[in-house]
């Protein structure tokens, strides 16, 4: 199965929407019993994720049967020295501690622009380095921004590649960035897939500032509707319908969004009849251009 689980929830009240609030520690170990008895073996977490590292840490059997993702700290400089890589190595052991793991799968660059600031190299070496001693399998970046996978791709050689991707944010398909990444031999993993909730709305439940997308969330629901899938159905079933990604992030709270989630990713979906629904509107597409208001629902 392609989905995988993000965490930021088992560690923090996290997302607009999320109405329930940071879960509890045994549900979180009911979910993952859940996820691991129906095909999902990847984790999607950071050590900027409050304590849901250790939470995981706390799971009987992590390791031998998780792949875990984490992510190195931002750098808020506007230099990188071998000061931050050092910083980057110190994180990465506290997360494996954490974890209670001697490796992990792969750590990911959580804002790859710091690779490109003045001696951002030095992470990418961190990252070789600790690659080769066997405390990650893989190299990776996450990425919010064409331009941004455009930089990388030039730059870096990398093993993974985490991106917002879903059903009104098309473009790295259209513009052909994601076989560019898969002729590169890089997994793609796909985030926001549900766009944080928002294409579950009600026109009704929609803050003025997203007037922009009424209409194409009504034409999006009718389709559904015409289509007799639910939207979660909609939703997912056409990431998980596009070959080059590899895995899909969602972020849940308890076990039921979890099998809602299971029993949606079933679906496939015509791609080609999908494309009427491409925006490129950044404002719509980039929740950290949205007023903070709690939406409601599965946040990813």
């Amino acid at each position: 199965m392609k989905l995988a689980l993000g965490t930021v929830q088992f560690g923090l009240d996290y997302g607009i929407s999320n109405c329930t609030g940071k879960t509890p520690k045994e549900e979180v170990h009911n979910i993952l019993d859940y996820a691991k008895n129906h095909g999902i073996n990847t984790l999607d977490t950071s050590c900027s994720y409050g304590n849901a590292e250790s939470v995981l840490g706390s799971y009987k059997n992590l390791k031998e049967n998780f792949s875990i993702i984490t992510k190195a700290p931002a750098f808020k400089d506007s230099r990188v020295n071998y000061d931050h890589a050092k910083q980057l190595i110190k994180t990465l052991n506290n997360s494996l501690h954490q974890l209670q793991s001697s490796a992990i799968y792969a750590l990911l660059i959580h804002q790859c622009d710091d690779l490109f600031k003045p001696g951002g190299e030095c992470l990418y070496q961190a990252l070789q380095q600790q690659k080769s001693i066997g405390k990650i399998k893989k190299i990776g970046v996450s990425v919010y921004s064409s331009e941004q996978v455009e930089r990388v791709l030039t730059n870096y050689d990398i093993d993974l590649i985490q991106l917002p991707f879903n059903i009104f944010d098309q473009q790295l398909l259209h513009n052909g960035l994601l076989e560019k990444c898969k002729r590169r031999g890089i997994e793609v993993h796909a985030r926001s897939v549900f766009l944080q909730g928002l294409l579950f709305k009600t026109i009704s439940e929609l803050p003025l500032f997203f007037e922009k997308v009424v209409e194409p969330l009504k034409q999006l629901q009718q389709y559904a509707k015409d289509n007799k899938l639910s939207l979660h159905e909609l939703a997912l079933g056409f990431v998980n319908s596009i070959n080059e990604i590899d895995q899909i992030v969602c972020g849940i709270n308890n076990c039921q969004q979890l099998e809602q989630l299971c029993q949606a990713a079933q679906t496939k979906i015509n791609i080609n009849e999908i494309t009427q629904f491409y925006l490129t509107d950044e404002k719509i597409l980039s929740p950290v251009n949205w007023p903070q208001k709690k939406l409601g629902g599965i946040h990813e």
